[in-house]
């Protein structure tokens, strides 16, 4: 299958599951979801200046987006957060812009490609990643537009599911490969959706892997934060 035609089957795959997206993120992963994104946007802050400008690829919903406006809250100097989300499903960003009205929040929903970030160099202080890494066409492309956008000193975010061992990743497997896309298809109406989900995690690399790739595009000092016995990994480093 060519690129073209693996990324416009992957944008209509979210674009279809939209309606039923965030009742299964939060089902599925047994509302441990808020808990991950929760810790990665705690990242994103540790440390970043005051007035931030952030921003969320794959923001889908918009999930993250509100975790930051809720973390910035509770952050002297903080408060003036600037955020951007970008995705390339069109249907998700509209659900994601109607949470962020019903709340008053002010933040710019941009339906863009993470290969060809519509943005200047150096305009953010931090990116955050969600689950959307491991679906990139070319990480190390997606990377170099990350390190682009990003200021020297700002951060990058990747919050990815890992593939945990021993007995609690037999059991994990055998949930996320078996039970997962049964209750995915029935619940969403997509009959692949909630099975490409499992194949991707197989499929991505290790941890060392990640963190090494994250080191060749000019970001150092890139620590791995596992959590829930190796479900999920958190990648944190800084644009040199």
């Amino acid at each position: 299958m060519s690129p073209v035609i693996e990324r416009k089957k992957v944008k209509e795959m979210f674009s279809n599951i939209a309606p039923t997206y965030d009742l299964l993120n939060h089902s599925l992963s047994f509302g441990l979801d808020f808990y991950w994104r929760k810790r990665a946007v705690r990242l994103l802050f540790e440390n970043s200046i005051s007035s931030p400008v952030f921003l969320d690829i794959a923001t889908g919903t918009g999930d993250v987006v509100l975790e930051i406006f809720r973390q910035s809250k509770f952050k002297i100097n903080k408060s003036n957060v600037r955020v951007y989300g970008l995705d390339f499903a069109f249907p998700m960003l509209g659900i994601g812009k109607s949470k962020i009205v019903k709340r008053l929040i002010d933040c710019d929903f941009i339906q863009g490609d993470a290969l060809s970030l519509p943005f200047q160099n150096a305009s953010f202080d931090g990116i955050i990643i969600s689950f959307g890494f491991r679906n990139f066409e070319s990480r190390g492309e997606g990377l170099a537009e990350i390190s682009r956008v990003i200021r020297p000193g700002g951060k990058i975010v990747i919050l990815e599911f890992g593939n945990p061992v021993g007995i609690w990743g037999v059991g994990f497997n055998f949930y996320f490969k078996c039970i997962l896309p049964m209750l995915g298809r029935i619940f969403s109406g997509h009959r692949e959706a909630y099975s490409y989900l499992p194949a991707t995690v197989s499929e991505f690399l290790s941890p060392d892997e990640t963190k090494n790739l994250i080191n060749q595009y000019n970001f150092e000092d890139v620590n791995v934060h596992s959590m829930t016995g190796g479900v999920v990994n958190i990648f944190v480093g800084t644009r040199t």
